[in-house]
């Protein structure tokens, strides 16, 4: 159930009970966006990303993109790694998104996954519009899911 949405800086959940998503691509780089400021602040999050892939064998990368990974990084606490993109090169495919919402839905308790800080997911670098982004995560994540869920519609970075 989605809690609250509106501004915030995802970075102020760090080492809280909630655990912050990140969005990924199915390639194994963490070069830009949201990707890469998890990966400049954690410690080891971009080792165990990359490990997750390189054990895999070559499936498809749509098979590949399937994926939720949940970790415990050191500095940053809880962080679940959500495949927004096959390739870091391409934008945000719906049902990617989508079909990983559904995932998470679904498998979050198996996760130990409680609580939930959520940014757009696929719509920086992945070009997704908002009102389809939006309307995916109050589909899978609204009312029905009882996951304790921040929505993060805008970056207001946390003043000291």
């Amino acid at each position: 159930m989605i809690t609250y949405q509106g501004a915030g800086d995802i970075f102020s959940y760090a080492n809280t009970d909630r655990t912050m998503l990140c969005p990924i691509n199915a390639v194994g780089t963490m070069g830009a966006g949201l990707a890469l400021a998890m990966k400049k602040r954690g410690h080891n999050l971009h080792d165990v990303y990359q490990r997750h892939f390189s054990n895999r064998s070559p499936e498809e990368p749509r098979d590949r993109a399937r994926c939720l990974i949940h970790h415990h990084d050191a500095y940053l606490g809880k962080v679940l790694l959500f495949c927004t993109k096959v390739d870091w090169r391409a934008g945000s495919p719906l049902w990617l998104v989508e079909e990983n919402l559904r995932r998470l839905a679904v498998d979050y308790k198996r996760l130990g996954i409680s609580s939930l800080a959520v940014p757009t997911l696929g719509g920086g670098l992945g070009n997704m519009p908002f009102e389809m982004v939006h309307a995916l995560v109050h589909e899978h994540l609204g009312t029905q899911c009882p996951l304790d869920v921040h929505f993060i519609t805008s970056y207001k970075p946390k003043k000291d």
